[in-house]
């Protein structure tokens, strides 16, 4: 009696989810009807399906349905969403990611690394620049700083170079030296300006010079010459002298 009474609960859960249709389908069919409901479930549905491996199916298919949206800090590549090297982290890629292992990234061209995680770099920073009157004493690599030295004296650099120069000797070029050598900046020749004053001054001097060395030549010399003039005769002298007729 309790079998009978399971049985036709069981019909009405089953007539619940199978709806109407269903039940006037079982009533004329008898093989249906006479069958139990375990077979039922064995033939028409299958194995019962694990929760979990259902949940993960349907997670896959809604991917697959919507799309794979990646991080804005990652890019996709087929269905791998795969961390960015950010050129604001002065990175760039290294290796792309595969299955097994995430991008590896290394310094953009003038930076080096200053974090690493791995074979990985996490950040990087640019190169320093020398300042002038200093010169490149070691160019910086993709793990080290640029190194800079000092300017010895009589020499300059205005921080691209990588030794530093002699300043320029103005007076071996016959020029004048305009502005002195620093240690960032070579010394300035040139032609040089005329002072108008000075020049004539010098000229007035000269001129004074030569025309009174010249005057005080000609007095010497005249003074020295012999004169062409005849003795001038005494007049009482030269009667008392004179024969007699």
């Amino acid at each position: 009696m309790g079998s009978l009474k399971r049985t036709k609960s069981m019909e009405r859960i089953d007539h619940f989810h199978r709806g109407p249709g269903a039940a006037i389908t079982e009533r004329c069919s008898p093989a249906v009807h006479s069958t139990p409901s375990s077979q039922i479930s064995g033939t028409r549905f299958g194995k019962p399906v694990n929760p979990a491996t259902f949940l993960v199916i349907l997670i896959i298919l809604m991917k697959v349905s919507s799309g794979l949206t990646c991080h804005p800090a990652e890019y996709q590549i087929g269905n791998e969403c795969c961390p960015k090297c950010l050129a604001a982290l002065g990175l760039r890629v290294k290796k792309q990611c595969i299955a097994t292992s995430d991008t590896l990234c290394k310094p953009l061209e003038g930076f080096y690394c200053v974090h690493h995680t791995g074979h990985s770099c996490e950040r990087a920073q640019e190169h320093k620049r020398c300042k002038p009157g200093q010169y490149i004493s070691q160019n910086g690599t993709a793990s080290t700083d640029t190194e800079c030295s000092d300017c010895s004296s009589g020499t300059f650099s205005d921080g691209t170079f990588h030794s530093c120069q002699p300043h320029t000797q103005c007076y071996s070029l016959n020029l004048q030296q305009i502005t002195a050598g620093t240690s960032a900046a070579d010394a300035q020749c040139g032609e040089g300006s005329v002072n108008v004053p000075a020049a004539v001054g010098a000229a007035v001097i000269i001129l004074i010079v030569i025309i009174g060395g010249g005057g005080l030549l000609y007095w010497h010399l005249k003074k020295r010459a012999p004169s062409n003039r005849p003795p001038i005769k005494e007049e009482g002298r030269d009667e008392e002298h004179l024969p007699m007729a």
